[in-house]
């Protein structure tokens, strides 16, 4: 049997060293090597964001400019930065859709991403869709990609309308009314982008047309006019 050690003789347990005091409101000189890298780190993070906040948030001008050539790495790069827009386009935005056109002539909807409802699927597809038009609004994504978009809705709805003739895409600018009720500028319509089904895409047209009449209900296969 092992003999008990009596609590006198037993080694004496180091006490644990006492926590290190906060550091805030301590004068810099006081402070050790760690924690002054530590607070030139915090500092240096706080002006970092402040400045890219400003620069993203605050109202155009010219110190803005400024303010975008030095820290547009880290609002645009690293996407740490961005606007309340994201969530929903102001009430005023442009509505971008796709028309098609039949062989008669007869134009409709075929790529609209407002549709209403209350269909939960059918309204998350609209919201990615509607998301998707809006890069159609800049030239530079229309010249890359947008008679490609076009001529594969061409291919999709084939079997659904044989007699698709062309498609265009159309931008509606809402009427903006003043807040005594008058309008300040009329509803504007005009087409982006033209592509005949088939075509090669380099021979898409990418001028404006003439104001257009509301298109018509989408048609049932039925209810297409012969070629």
């Amino acid at each position: 049997m092992s003999e008990e050690v009596p609590p006198e003789a037993q080694p004496a347990l180091e006490p644990a060293p006492p926590p290190e005091p906060p550091t805030l409101g301590v004068p810099w000189e006081k402070l050790s090597r760690r924690r002054r890298i530590a607070r030139a780190l915090a500092a240096t993070f706080i002006v970092v964001h402040l400045g890219a906040t400003m620069a993203t948030m605050g109202p155009p001008g010219k110190w803005r400019t400024q303010f975008n050539r030095v820290f547009r790495y880290y609002t645009s790069n690293l996407r740490m930065a961005t606007r309340w827009d994201m969530f929903g386009a102001p009430p005023d935005a442009a509505l971008v859709v796709v028309e098609a056109r039949l062989r008669g002539g007869q134009r409709f909807l075929i790529a609209d991403p407002f549709e209403r409802g209350w269909n939960i699927l059918r309204r998350v597809v609209d919201s990615r869709l509607r998301k998707f038009h809006q890069k159609l609004k800049k030239k530079g994504h229309r010249r890359r990609w947008g008679a490609h978009y076009l001529e594969w809705l061409c291919r999709t709805h084939a079997a659904e309308h044989p007699n698709l003739r062309d498609m265009r895409v159309v931008r509606t600018d809402p009427a903006v009314i003043r807040d005594d009720g008058r309008e300040k500028t009329p509803e504007r319509t005009r087409s982006l982008l033209r592509h005949r089904c088939g075509d090669p895409p380099e021979r898409a047209r990418h001028e404006a047309d003439p104001p257009r009449e509301s298109p018509s209900k989408r048609p049932r296969v039925g209810d297409e006019e012969p070629e």
